[in-house]
C-alpha cells in the first residue's frame, strides 16, 4: 500500500496531466510535498516496526530453544530426585517433585526454580 502511495505521488510530480487533474481536487504541489513527507515518515515507522518484529521473532526462537533445553534437563533431574527420595516424602515435597507438573509456564517455572533453589541452598542434598 505504501508503494502505491509512493508511485501515485511520484506520478503527480512527474506527469503534468495528472498534476493538473489533481490540482483541480485541491492537491497542488504543496499538498503533494506534504504527502511525500507523510509517506516518508510512515515508511520509516513501518520499517522500524518490521525490524522490531524480526528481532522479536529471533528472540522468541532463542527463548524456545533455551526453554526446551531447560525442560529436558529439569525432566531428567526431577526423575533422578524422585527415585533418590522415593522413600523420603518430606524431602521430595521440600524439593517440589511430588504430584503432577503444572501445565502453565509460570507455575511450571516456579516448580523448576524451587527444585534448584532448595537443592543449591541446602547442602544436605
Amino acid at each position: 500500500m505504501l508503494e502505491q502511495y509512493r508511485v501515485s505521488l511520484e506520478n503527480v510530480e512527474s506527469q503534468a496531466e495528472i498534476a493538473t487533474i489533481m490540482a483541480e481536487f485541491g492537491y497542488d504541489s504543496e499538498k503533494v510535498a506534504q504527502g511525500k513527507t507523510l509517506l516518508t515518515e510512515t515508511r520509516q515507522a513501518f520499517d522500524s516496526n518490521k525490524t522490531e518484529d524480526d528481532e522479536t521473532s529471533a528472540s522468541y526462537s532463542d527463548f524456545i530453544v533455551k526453554k526446551n533445553k531447560l525442560v529436558d534437563t529439569y525432566s531428567l533431574h526431577r526423575k533422578k530426585v524422585k527415585v533418590i527420595f522415593r522413600k523420603d516424602s518430606l524431602t521430595a515435597d521440600k524439593l517440589g517433585v511430588t504430584g503432577s507438573l503444572p501445565q502453565t509456564y509460570i507455575k511450571w517455572f516456579e516448580v523448576v526454580k524451587k527444585l534448584y533453589a532448595v537443592a543449591c541452598n541446602d547442602r544436605t542434598y
